[in-house]
Order: structure tokens, then C-alpha cells, then sequence
């Protein structure tokens, strides 16, 4: 079972255009440091239901503008690419059908911004929900200073301080969708979205600041996977930490296991991984860690009933209060996770996945 360290040695790169930025170089060392310090962990993922109660009621929907500023656009290309189970969550009314009941009923731009012509406007499109929103960001810029160290000559065996000017670009986007019920008239959600990205450069660093529609594209992107989260069914990913070592006597053989699934899972393989823990088991049954990356294992192929066993028997492998901790939260996943099951398994009831 490993237990060895890893040590880092902290080295200035020589840059010959721009000389050796010294806070840069350590930053990316010290991030090395934290990696080799990290238990690997394993991705697991699974389906979560809308974060938003009372979504499972949107089904066909008419998406309404409310003022020409992008959000009927944004509403509908993330409305229409939700999929689950590789089949649309929702129907969208076409653009032209809506149009045509407009013109049809005579519906004026006024009557329009009223939530009764709305749900009236749903009834004929065959709608069940009215969607909604206000879309917008603005991009603020401010300017500053820092003092950073730089070397004096190749080697770097000299520094300085320097003082270099740098320019901070920040978007801050703004979404505000609305849900109405057809049927009720009711309010099904209402929630504003307020997301921030910024970018920054610094003279002689040589980096160089996003324009301000990818400051603006990437503040929408974040907004749009959290609109989405909140209303329909989605795939949720938790990095789960493996533990390394524990305080039983492992037999060489189940120790040569581990410690090759470890390395796997450090490589991103963890499909081998965790047939090198499963062989490890099958070896030895008595240590805590090889219980509890089990269980991870088990959680991570979807297999929520091996997974409490595994986390129920490294509870009683262990008084280490840090690792009752990781092993509880293993448990409190997994309690969430059926909940979440049985939520999923309603909309399945009603054909909804």
C-alpha cells in the first residue's frame, strides 16, 4: 500500500523575449503540488430531476417575447436541446403557429404584455405553459496595478520588482424567465439569473483580454446549463476521492492490487481501476479503504445497493473519524440518489422519460 511522498522542486523557466515571470512560474508549480497531493477520485454521475418544483408540469410550450432583446432565442434554442434519454423534453409551438394565432385573434402588442392574453394566446396554440424573459449584460471595465517579480538575467539567479499595468474586463448577464400555466394562469416559476466572467491582462505578460461577446457568450453559458438544470431532468457529476492507505495489515498480494488501481484511477482509467480494487477484495476483506473505494466503484457503474453494502461495511472497519466522515457522506449520496429515483420513476410513470 503506497505511502510514499511525492517531493516538487520549484524551477523558473527561462524566457528570453519577455524575461521569467517568477508569481506565474510558482502559481503552476504550486499547482502541480496540490495534484500530487490529491487523492485521485472517480466521476460519478447520474440523473437528477429539476432542481425547480412544479417544472414537471411544462410539457408544450409557447415561448412569448417580451421585449426584443435575444431572450426568445435563448429560450428556445435551450428549450428545444434539452433531451432525455435521447428524446426531447419538451415541445416547443412553432414560431409560425404562434404568429398565425396572433394574427388570427387580433392579439395587439399590448394585449400581449398581459398575462390573461397570454395563457388565452396558450389555449389556442395547444400550449400548456407560456415562457417568457428578459435578457441582458453589460460589460464593465476597470484598471489597475500590481507589482510583480521578474528576473534580471537568463539564469534568473537575480530578481526585481516591477509595477505593470493591467486591464480587467467583467460581463455581467442577466436572465429573468417566467412560466405561466395555461390551465391556471398561475405563475409555475419566476427567477433571475445574474452570472458574471471576467478577463484580465496585464502589460508585458503576454496574455490577451477576451473580446466582449465571448465575455458576453460565456456568462450566457453558465445561465443557460443552470436554466436548464432547474427545469428539467439532468446528469449530475461529483468527483468522488479514493482512499489512498488505511491501518490494515494487507496481505501482498491484495496490497499489489490497490496499489495498481490507485494508479489506474490516477490515470483516469477507472474502469481498471476498479477491477483492480474488486480483485483486491476478493483478496483481503478486512480493510477500510479497499471497502470504501469499492463502494465509490459500485456508485460509479450504478450499482446503488452493492454501494451500501460497500460503505456500511467500511463503517465498521474504522473509528478514524476523517474517514467516517467521507464514508457518511458516501451514504448521505446515496440516500439522495434514491430519493432522486423515485421522482424520476413518477415522470416515467406519465411517459415524460
Amino acid at each position: 500500500m503506497r505511502k510514499e511522498f511525492t517531493f516538487l522542486t520549484l524551477s523558473c523557466a527561462v524566457v528570453f523575449l519577455s524575461g521569467c515571470n517568477i508569481a506565474k512560474t510558482l502559481q503552476n508549480s504550486l499547482e502541480d503540488m496540490k495534484n500530487a497531493f490529491t487523492s485521485p477520485t472517480v466521476p460519478v454521475s447520474y440523473v437528477k430531476p429539476a432542481n425547480i418544483s412544479g417544472a414537471e408540469k411544462i410539457r408544450r410550450i409557447a415561448v412569448m417575447e417580451q421585449r426584443n432583446d435575444g431572450a426568445v432565442s435563448f429560450l428556445e434554442s435551450n428549450l428545444s436541446g434539452i433531451t432525455v434519454n435521447s428524446a426531447p423534453y419538451f415541445t416547443l409551438v412553432d414560431r409560425s403557429t404562434l404568429e398565425k394565432a396572433i394574427k388570427e385573434q387580433k392579439f395587439t402588442e399590448s394585449l400581449l404584455a398581459d398575462n390573461a392574453t397570454r395563457v388565452k394566446l396558450g389555449k389556442f396554440t395547444g400550449a400548456d405553459t407560456i415562457v417568457s424573459g428578459t435578457l441582458g449584460a453589460n460589460i464593465n471595465s476597470t484598471h489597475y496595478s500590481k507589482t510583480v517579480s521578474k528576473c534580471s538575467d537568463k539564469k534568473c539567479k537575480n530578481t526585481y520588482d516591477a509595477t505593470v499595468q493591467c486591464t480587467k474586463h467583467t460581463a455581467v448577464a442577466v436572465f429573468e424567465p417566467k412560466a405561466v400555466s395555461v390551465e391556471t394562469g398561475r405563475i409555475l416559476f419566476s427567477k433571475n439569473y445574474t452570472r458574471s466572467v471576467d478577463t484580465d491582462a496585464c502589460n508585458g505578460e503576454g496574455d490577451a483580454l477576451l473580446s466582449d461577446s465571448e465575455l458576453r457568450g460565456r456568462a450566457y453559458a453558465i445561465i443557460a446549463e443552470d436554466f436548464k438544470a432547474d427545469v428539467a431532468p439532468y446528469t449530475y457529476t461529483v468527483d468522488v476521492e479514493l482512499f489512498e492507505s488505511d491501518d490494515s495489515d494487507m496481505p501482498e498480494k491484495a496490497d499489489k492490487y490497490f496499489d495498481m488501481g490507485i494508479e489506474l484511477a490516477e490515470n483516469k482509467r477507472v474502469d481498471n481501476a476498479c477491477m483492480m480494487f474488486a480483485k483486491a477484495q476478493s483478496e483481503f476483506n478486512k480493510s477500510v479503504a479497499l471497502a470504501f473505494n469499492n463502494g465509490v466503484c459500485a456508485e460509479y457503474a450504478g450499482d446503488i445497493e452493492k454501494a451500501n453494502a460497500f460503505y456500511h461495511n467500511a463503517e465498521t472497519l474504522t473509528d478514524d473519524v476523517d474517514e467516517l466522515k467521507y464514508i457518511i457522506l458516501g451514504e448521505e449520496r446515496l440516500k439522495s440518489r434514491q430519493t432522486d429515483a423515485e421522482t424520476l420513476s413518477q415522470l416515467s410513470g406519465v411517459g415524460r422519460i
